[in-house]
């Protein structure tokens, strides 16, 4: 009878072994990835922006600015999926000599991920693009700003995917009536959604050196409000500031293994908060490149032929 019990306790745990085997398998899947580099938005229309503050502490109005940081006014995408390099980019290019000066500066490539089944096989999925040719000095830096003027004076920014213009940002202006903890928000008219798992989102600021606070609004993967610190602002110039976030999915919650709706989150803008000793006066803040860096592999393995769980 004894002997008995210690093999019905044997299976049971052979079964939980094999149990764990198979969810590894899934976890394995979770383990491969896809990160890629998103430009959100590049605040260049302000009527997309809505700033708001408390009307008691002050009055608060935007506009869009020519200027740009310097480390982006001549910045060319570092990469291009395959597609848009070959039928947008170079089909675009009037001159033939510029599409060639253009084809030479970038060098096609692939990335391998993996994919595996219930039945542990792994299936192998190829990406091709484009991306800068680092040998020989081809995207030395004096190449770099000829392919902007190239990419400017064909006016690819309007005409191409993944293109974008650098010479606009937001301003922000605020008249406060009061000194105090005052604050102000700048959100977009609609949250924009980042798809994948996200891991960091970051702009570049001109804060004018005060000892205002900044935080990154959010919404999670169920539509929940979430606030994560960025940093001070004092400091002087542009500084690009990122928030990374967490990867424990119950913090910010950006996935769910039930639904089969697209993973991700929503950006929905930025809260300063005003240091009460500098909240006088008028303040100027200057937003530009809102960017993020994602994971997109399950996105780019989804079934496009399974039903979303929306009705």
């Amino acid at each position: 009878m004894k002997r008995h019990s210690y093999l019905v306790l044997f299976i049971l745990c052979v079964t939980a072994m094999s149990v764990f085997a198979q969810e590894a398998v899934f976890d394995d899947v979770v383990a491969n990835s896809k990160i890629s580099a998103v430009r959100l938005t590049g605040f260049e229309d302000a009527s997309f922006w809505k700033v708001a503050m408390p009307i008691d502490q002050g009055i608060i109005s935007s506009k869009i600015r020519r200027g740009a940081p310097k480390d982006i006014a001549g910045e060319i995408p570092g990469e291009f999926d395959a597609e848009v390099f070959e039928d947008y980019v170079l089909k675009n290019i009037e001159d033939g000599d510029d599409a060639s000066t253009i084809e030479d500066m970038y060098v096609k490539d692939t990335r391998k991920t993996y994919i595996y089944n219930d039945a542990g096989e792994a299936e192998e999925i190829v990406y091709e693009y484009y991306k800068l040719n680092e040998e020989e000095g081809k995207a030395s830096k004096s190449n770099m700003m000829k392919a902007r003027d190239i990419f400017d004076r064909n006016n690819l920014d309007e005409k191409v995917p993944q293109m974008f213009s650098s010479d606009k940002v937001l301003g922000v202006k605020v008249e406060y009536l009061q000194r105090g903890y005052n604050w102000f928000s700048v959100k977009p008219i609609k949250p924009i959604s980042i798809e994948g798992r996200c891991k960091t989102i970051s702009v570049w600021i001109a804060g004018r050196n005060y000892r205002h606070t900044i935080s990154t609004l959010l919404k999670d993967f169920n539509g929940n409000d979430r606030i994560l610190y960025m940093g001070k602002l004092n400091f002087i110039g542009w500084k690009k500031l990122t928030v990374y976030i967490p990867d424990d999915n119950r913090i910010v919650k950006q996935w769910d293994h039930h639904f089969v709706d697209k993973e991700g989150i929503k950006f929905n803008g930025f809260l300063i908060e005003c240091d009460p000793a500098e909240s006088y006066g008028t303040y100027y803040i200057y937003f530009d490149e809102l960017r993020a860096t994602t994971d997109l592999f399950n996105e780019s393995t989804r079934d496009d032929d399974d039903m979303r769980d929306d009705w």
